[in-house]
């Protein structure tokens, strides 16, 4: 019994001990400015002046046309890249570039995507299964 304590604690040290290094350095890849690259869909002109300003707070600061929003957001560490799990925290209620009404954007937001990060990529899928990006952003300079 003893020793069996002893490994259950020894293996929710490991655990905690991972949990807390993982997160030290948790999305610091996110963080900064991206703007729209390309999509899994035809974009209509008005909405290609896309961005995502991700900071090290936990919050989107995000742009989309004169539309504006600010969520915040969560990171877990899932294959080679993370699930990003967002919240509405403000939106200026201007209709969307492609003339949504902001309210309705908020409501219908996808909470859930997989992200992945290559170099100065940024790649949104809708599931977790890995298929062709929907969104992909670049790094801004």
């Amino acid at each position: 019994m003893k020793k069996f304590l002893s490994i259950f604690i020894f293996l929710i040290s490991i655990n905690f001990i991972s949990t807390c290094n993982a997160d030290t350095t948790l999305g610091s890849e996110l963080t900064g400015n991206w703007k729209f690259s390309k999509a899994s869909f035809t974009v209509p002109a008005q909405c290609k002046d896309v961005s995502y300003n991700f900071t090290s707070a936990g919050q989107i600061l995000t742009r989309d046309g004169i539309l504006t929003a600010k969520l915040s957001y969560e990171l877990k560490k899932f294959r080679q890249g993370f699930i990003l799990k967002s919240h509405y925290i403000s939106i200026n209620g201007i209709k969307s570039c492609q003339g949504i009404a902001a309210y309705y954007v908020m409501e219908t937001h996808i909470h859930n995507k997989y992200i992945e990060i290559k170099k100065n990529k940024l790649k949104i899928y809708l599931g977790l299964e890995k298929s062709s990006p929907f969104l992909v952003f670049n790094r801004a300079r």
